[in-house]
């Protein structure tokens, strides 16, 4: 979870998870009310919102080296 938090600290990655993840449950639940159009296109909206980033990060920390540092095993506090 720390790694999570920590790679969706950025106020621009939170907009576009809090709009992309709804319409892509909401696509899954259109698809289930045989709503295939639209369904369809609220999946693939919010993966258009989601999925780019992550490629895009992703493809730059490959291309400048830089590496995830691995999140601790426990982070919990006694």
């Amino acid at each position: 979870m720390a790694q999570y938090d920590h790679e969706h600290s950025s106020g621009w990655n939170k907009l576009l998870h809090g709009i992309g993840i709804p319409m892509i449950f909401a696509g899954i639940i259109l698809f289930l009310f045989a709503k295939w159009i639209w369904g369809g296109s609220f999946f693939v909206g919010g993966w258009v919102l989601v999925g780019p980033i992550w490629v895009a990060k992703e493809a730059w920390m490959f291309l400048t080296g830089e590496h995830r540092a691995a999140a601790p095993e426990n982070t919990r506090t006694k």
